[in-house]
């Protein structure tokens, strides 16, 4: 019983004295903390630029196509900022030049026939489209 015991007390103070050493490594993670948010930081930054050409790339293929867009600032509270998202797609939603404008939805068999028909003319994005 005795030998038993010895080994649990060695493991005891084996445990002990080894988070000792673990506090001197503390001050060694410390250190690479400051490389750590440099790194970081670093990152998230590369991160950003990234999302920012992606935008511009975006931006330059809309505006080549003739698809309206519109810049919402979206900091404040968000039924603030649906109010104005929803003020800049009313005139494309609500709003139409022509009172008498109607939009109905075909089946694609009708659009077909129209295509075949040679029922073609330039849309507002400058393409040819069967249906205005």
């Amino acid at each position: 019983g005795e030998t038993v015991e010895d080994d649990e007390i060695e493991q005891i103070l084996a445990s002990e004295f080894q988070g000792d050493e673990e506090e001197g490594d503390v001050a060694q993670d410390a250190e690479d903390a400051e490389t750590a948010k440099g790194r970081i930081g670093e990152m998230i930054e590369q991160q950003a630029n990234d999302a920012k050409d992606k935008i511009e790339g975006v931006k330059k293929v809309i505006q080549q196509e003739y698809i309206p867009f519109a810049h919402v600032n979206a900091s404040d509270k968000p039924r603030f900022v649906r109010n104005r998202i929803m003020k800049k797609i009313e005139r494309f939603t609500t709003l139409r030049k022509n009172l008498f404008e109607r939009v109905y939805p075909i089946k694609a068999q009708l659009a077909q026939k129209l295509i075949d028909a040679g029922y073609l003319h330039y849309s507002k994005f400058g393409k040819f489209c069967p249906v205005s």
